[in-house]
């Protein structure tokens, strides 16, 4: 049997399937390779190894955030194998897991706008090009911490419209100061400012709301999309993650107004990761 993970740094969905028999899916929190030490993803996986006792694991595919090189993937590769004990494993990152998801075996660009931001040029079997997200503290603009880090920031300097205030605190769960100093210390920040995200989501029809959506867009084309459509034209843009597909009018009016082509939205990776792996079975 095989065992399928597309894991975000906020959440992973797994499924277990033998050919084209999907025998399990379901969702965990995520593992980010780049920032967790062995002993945290050894906690998180063994909990996942036990709800598949019942199941003989013989391959695992796990595509994850932060899974930037084989170097990083290493740690996780021996987490897999002394959990599980299969014959094979892959880890890779979400980043290829989008192309597999959105384009299967075709060629074109994929964006991933999710907690982060990612984009790459696709040949249909591998990526050729990427553009360098550069993790939270540099990059990622565009992405749902990104633009939650942006809604903080204006309320501490009180520039976030009186209407929105006393629902930003009731949603953060605290207020001025205490909500500062709660999101500098916390161990994984780009999880928290990703949750103040939905504040937007949940919030679209304000026109500041909106504005600062279409500001987060602009950036992340401009940075991630506009450099590769400009040297490939005629590929289409693949949008991957739940922000992305949150979002997708916006996007869309936005690629409208760029010439960029939108091949699809998919909102849940696993399911496309799914089929390619029942088409291509190692």
């Amino acid at each position: 049997m095989i065992l399928i993970c597309d894991s975000g740094t906020s959440k992973a969905d797994w499924a277990v399937l033998d050919g084209n028999q999907v025998y399990k899916t379901f969702q965990t929190g995520g593992i980010n390779v780049l920032y967790e030490e062995e002993d945290s993803m050894f906690l998180k996986l063994f909990e996942v190894q036990r709800s598949l006792e019942k199941f003989e694991i013989d391959e695992i595919h796990f595509y994850g955030a932060g899974a930037i090189s084989p170097n990083v993937g290493v740690k996780l590769e021996r987490v897999l194998h002394k959990l599980f004990s299969p014959e094979f494993v892959f880890v890779n990152s979400d980043l290829l897991a989008a192309a597999r998801a959105g384009l299967n075996q075709q060629k074109g660009i994929v964006a991933i706008i999710g907690t982060g931001t990612n984009a790459c040029v696709y040949s249909g079997r591998k990526i050729i090009k990427q553009i360098k997200p550069l993790g939270f503290v540099l990059g990622d603009e565009g992405s749902g911490a990104y633009l939650g880090k942006k809604l903080l920031v204006d309320y501490l300097r009180d520039q976030m419209p009186d209407n929105l205030t006393s629902l930003f605190e009731l949603m953060a769960g605290s207020t001025g100061s205490a909500l500062h100093n709660k999101m500098i210390r916390t161990p994984l920040p780009v999880k928290e400012y990703a949750q103040l995200a939905q504040f937007a989501i949940e919030h679209q029809s304000d026109p500041y709301i909106q504005q600062k959506l279409i500001e987060n867009f602009e950036l992340f084309f401009s940075v991630f999309i506009l450099p590769l459509t400009k040297a490939n034209p005629k590929l289409k843009v693949s949008f991957i993650g739940s922000f992305a597909a949150s979002n997708r009018r916006i996007i869309e009016h936005l690629a409208a107004t760029k010439s960029v082509q939108i091949a699809n939205f998919v909102q849940y990776p696993i399911e496309g990761l799914i089929s390619y792996h029942q088409k291509n079975l190692r």
